[in-house]
């Protein structure tokens, strides 16, 4: 086997980079990145033999955000007649720049993970908050909610979607099952040394747990400086 080797493909980025990918095309090599200075970019492996970018026109500053065919991106904007933040759950239809709002929220989106069909779609918001949206005749309702113990910094749905796993500001990562909906989770563990910030806008540099599953949905994998966790009963 050869030995792997490494190809800088952008050397513009500024802070922290966020990578996507569209969960409803796996097969393609391409994948999306999102920095701090506002770039969102679409990777595709040309037939020069080079990544290639394309600069995506959707603002998803200081933003959650996901992909599946869509563009899934939680946005707080100020109403210029009450004068108040109003939270929405943007949907952006391919890559044009025309928003369809989808749901309203109490607070802002902090974190947000979707299944790979598209059906099932989950929001954290900073009022520490878990929402579960289901797609129903082209349009995705709220079924469900949880109240969770801190703000939802990072979410992640099983394959087989019967679970969620929600790292929170709590230094935690706590699994909840998808059907009959509670707030107590089924597993969890703390990970006393790492969380730090308590909103999205200021934590881009935080370090963020972010859970993800096995492909069958048996193991869950937490990065962590941590060796042994404590286990939540």
């Amino acid at each position: 086997m050869s030995e792997p080797s490494f190809v800088k493909i952008d050397d513009t980025a500024i802070g922290v980079v966020e990578f996507a990918v569209d969960l409803a095309d796996l097969q393609q090599e391409k994948f999306y990145t999102k920095t701090e200075n506002g770039n969102f970019i679409l990777w595709t492996f040309g037939k020069t033999g080079h990544w290639e970018g394309q600069k995506i026109d959707i603002d998803v500053r200081n933003s959650a955000f996901v992909i599946n065919k869509d563009f899934f991106v939680g946005k707080s904007y100020e109403n210029v007649t009450s004068k108040t933040m109003e939270h929405f759950l943007l949907r952006y239809h391919g890559k044009d720049n025309i928003a369809e709002r989808i749901v309203t929220f109490d607070d802002s989106i902090t974190a947000l993970a979707i299944n790979v069909d598209g059906s099932l779609l989950v929001a954290g918001t900073e009022n520490n908050k878990v929402y579960i949206l289901r797609k129903k005749e082209a349009k995705y309702e709220i079924c469900d909610q949880l109240n969770v113990n801190g703000v939802p910094l990072s979410l992640s749905i099983d394959p087989n979607d019967e679970f969620v796993a929600v790292a929170t500001t709590e230094r935690a990562v706590r699994v909840y099952t998808l059907n009959n909906v509670s707030d107590t989770s089924v597993m969890g563990a703390y990970f006393v040394s790492s969380f730090t910030s308590v909103t999205y806008i200021n934590s881009s540099k935080q370090r963020r747990f972010c859970p993800v599953w096995s492909p069958n949905g048996i193991y869950m994998f937490v990065p962590t400086y941590v060796v042994h966790p404590n286990l939540i009963k």
